[in-house]
C-alpha cells in the first residue's frame, strides 16, 4: 500500500540526513510535532502515520543510549512521520466534514451508553474511511463512508430518543396519571404536539441535536406545566379545602415580593394587572439611581441651552460665540448619550455576570459600550463545529442575555489558535459561529429572533500566545459581542467661532 511505501521513504530519508551534516530533529522538536498532529485529531483522521511517528519516537528513546546515529536518524524518521500525519488530518478533516461532524455528533450524544455494540461497528468502520484515505485510496474512503454513516446515524437515533424525546415522554406520563388532560387541557396538548414533531425529527434526522434539545426544552416546560396544574387540580378534587390553604400560600407569596420591593403589601383583591404597575413604579425608580450622573450632565446642558438662548440674543454680534456653544452643546448631548448607554450596559453587565460561573463565561465592556461576552465554557473537539450537548444549558442561559438587550444587535465571532493552516482555520472558525447564531436562532423562535451575525476571525485575533498548550486554549474561543448603538454629533451647517468671523469678513 501507498502509506507503508511512503514509512519506507522516510526511513530512507532518515538514512541520507543521518549520513549528511545536516542537523538532525531533537526529541524536543518530535514532541513537538506529535503535540501539533494530536491537536488536528492525527489519532483519529490519520491513525497509520500518528502510530507510525509514536513507535519511531519510542524506538529512537530506546537507541539513544546504545547507538546515538541510528537514534538521530529514527528521530528524523518520527518527525516526518508526525508532520505527515498533521498534513493528512488536517486534509482528512475538510474532505470527510460532514462524517466527522456526524461521529462527533454520535459520542457527544453518548450513543456508547445505548448502543455499544453500534458504536463500535461504526468507530471500526470510521477508521477504515481514515486508513484509506491516508493511502490515497479515495474511492475507497468514500465507499467506507456510506457505511459509517448509515451505522452512526442508526446510533444517533437511539441516543437522541433516550436524551432527548424519553424525557419527555416520562413527563407527559406523569402528567396523564394526574388527569392533566383534564385540568390543564392547552398545556397537556401542546406538550403532545412537540413530543410528536420531536420524535419525527430524532427519526429522520437525529444529526440536528441542537433542534432536538430546543424542541425537547420546549415540551418538558408545557408538560411540567400541566403537571403541576393537574397535581393541583387532583388535590382540589379530593380535599376541597386545600383551596383555601393554596389561597393563602399564593397570597404569602406576593407579600414577599411586595416586601422586596417596598411597597409595604398588595391589596387583598388586587389584580395582576395592578400587581405589575406596582412593581413597575418601583422599578423605576430604582433606575433613577443609576441616572444621577446623567442628572447632573443634563443640568448642564440646559444651563448651555439658556446660555445659547441669550446669545442668540445677540446673535449679530457673537455669530462666533453661538457656533462654538452650539457646537459645545453638540458635544455634550453626544456625551450625555454615550453616558446613558454605557451606564446602562454597566447595570445589566452585572446581572449577566449572575448568571454565569467565571469558567463558563467571562463579560467585556469595550470603550464603545459593547457588551462582550466570552464563552469558555464551549468546548469545541478540533476541527469540529459541533456545539458539545454539554453546552446546551450554557447557551439556554445566554438567551436571557439577549432579553436585556432587545434593541442591539447581535455578532456571534469564532476565533481559533493557530494549529494547522491559515485557511484550515478561517472556515472552521466561521462554521463553529454560524453553529452558535443557528442555536440562539432555534430556541428564540422567529417571533422573537433579533438581528443575530455570524463571522469568522480564524487565528487573527489572539488572545494568549499561541506557543503553549494554555494559550492556543484561550485562543480557541467563541465571542458574542452585543453592539451598542453608535451615537454621532449633529454637527452639520455648525461653524467654529474662527470660521464664522471669516464669514463676516467676506
Amino acid at each position: 500500500m501507498r502509506m507503508r511505501a511512503w514509512i519506507t521513504g522516510a526511513l530512507a530519508l532518515g538514512v541520507c540526513v543521518g549520513a549528511s551534516s545536516v542537523m538532525a530533529a531533537t526529541k524536543e522538536e518530535v514532541a513537538k510535532a506529535l503535540a501539533a498532529a494530536e491537536e488536528l485529531r492525527a489519532p483519529e483522521f490519520a491513525p497509520l502515520h500518528y502510530e507510525k511517528a509514536k513507535a519511531l519516537f519510542k524506538q529512537a528513546e530506546e537507541e539513544a543510549a546504545k547507538d546515538p546515529e541510528r537514534a538521530a536518524r529514527t528521530l528524523d524518521a518520527a518527525k516526518l512521520a508526525a508532520e505527515k500525519a498533521a498534513e493528512l488530518a488536517e486534509q482528512f478533516a475538510r474532505a470527510f466534514a460532514s462524517l466527522v461532524e456526524m461521529r462527533d455528533k454520535m459520542q457527544l450524544v453518548g450513543a456508547d451508553q445505548y448502543r455499544p455494540d453500534l458504536v463500535a461497528r461504526a468507530e471500526e468502520q470510521f477508521r477504515k474511511v481514515a486508513e484509506a484515505f491516508e493511502d490515497g485510496e479515495e474511492a475507497v474512503a468514500r465507499r467506507n463512508e456510506k457505511i459509517a454513516s448509515d451505522l452512526i446515524k442508526a446510533a444517533q437515533v437511539v441516543a437522541a430518543r433516550e436524551k432527548f424525546a424519553a424525557p419527555l415522554g416520562r413527563m407527559i406520563a406523569a402528567a396523564r396519571k394526574v388527569k392533566a388532560r383534564e385540568f390543564a387541557p392547552k398545556a397537556f396538548g401542546r406538550a403532545l404536539a412537540i413530543k410528536k414533531k420531536l420524535d419525527k425529527l430524532v427519526k429522520n434526522d437525529p444529526e440536528r441535536q441542537a433542534e432536538a434539545h430546543a424542541l425537547s426544552e420546549e415540551g418538558l416546560a408545557y408538560a411540567k406545566r400541566a403537571l403541576g396544574i393537574g397535581e393541583l387540580g387532583s388535590r382540589f378534587a379530593k380535599t376541597p379545602a386545600e383551596v383555601e390553604r393554596w389561597v393563602d400560600e399564593e397570597d404569602a407569596r406576593l407579600a414577599l415580593i411586595a416586601k422586596m420591593f417596598g411597597v409595604g403589601s398588595f391589596p387583598p383583591d388586587a389584580d395582576a394587572e395592578a400587581i405589575v404597575k406596582t412593581i413597575q413604579s418601583q422599578l423605576a425608580a430604582l433606575k433613577e439611581s443609576y441616572e444621577a450622573e446623567i442628572a447632573d450632565r443634563e443640568q448642564t446642558i440646559a444651563q448651555l441651552q439658556k446660555q445659547l438662548a441669550e446669545m442668540n440674543e445677540r446673535l449679530a454680534q457673537y455669530e462666533g460665540k453661538a457656533a462654538e456653544l452650539e457646537k459645545q452643546f453638540a458635544e455634550m448631548e453626544l456625551l450625555r448619550k454615550k453616558l446613558r448607554i454605557k451606564r446602562e450596559a454597566e447595570a445589566k453587565i452585572k446581572q449577566i455576570g449572575s448568571l454565569f460561573a467565571p469558567e463558563e463565561a467571562e463579560v467585556l465592556l469595550t470603550p464603545e459600550a459593547d457588551v462582550i461576552l466570552r464563552m469558555r465554557g464551549i468546548n469545541f473537539r478540533s476541527g469540529s463545529a459541533v456545539i458539545p450537548p454539554a453546552a446546551y444549558a450554557l447557551l439556554d442561559r445566554v438567551l436571557e442575555v439577549v432579553r436585556l438587550f432587545p434593541d442591539r444587535k447581535i455578532r456571534v465571532e469564532g476565533h481559533t489558535d493557530s494549529v494547522g493552516s491559515a485557511e484550515y482555520n478561517q472556515k472552521l472558525s466561521e462554521r463553529r459561529a454560524e453553529a452558535v447564531r443557528d442555536y440562539l436562532l432555534k430556541r428564540l423562535g422567529d417571533a422573537a429572533a433579533p438581528a443575530i451575525e455570524a463571522i469568522g476571525f480564524g487565528e487573527s485575533r489572539p488572545i494568549a500566545n499561541n506557543e503553549t498548550a494554555e494559550g492556543r486554549r484561550k485562543n480557541r474561543r467563541i465571542d458574542i459581542v452585543f453592539v451598542a448603538p453608535r451615537v454621532q454629533a449633529k454637527t452639520e451647517g455648525m461653524q467654529t467661532g474662527e470660521e464664522a468671523a471669516r464669514t463676516r469678513e467676506e
